[in-house]
């Protein structure tokens, strides 16, 4: 499962930018757009990017669980 394409689908059936993201998760807007392209290279160590994950899939009615199983084996 492509974790970015995911997370941007479920976005915009959402109907939201990713500034709403942003602003929801208090994350910046480049992260969101970063995650929707699969570039993790801004994200530190892999807890944080766990924790992005599931800010960002849980904002958008996904269930983050196989997002973070996806990010983790990647």
């Amino acid at each position: 499962m492509a974790i970015g394409p995911t997370l941007q689908e479920a976005r915009l059936k959402k109907q939201m930018t990713p500034s709403q993201v942003a602003e929801i998760t208090r994350m910046k807007v480049q992260l969101v757009e970063d995650l929707e392209r699969d570039d993790f290279h801004r994200i530190a160590a892999t807890i944080y990017g766990k924790g992005f994950i599931k800010l960002f899939a849980e904002c958008v009615g996904l269930d983050p669980k196989p997002l973070i199983a996806d990010y983790v084996r990647s």
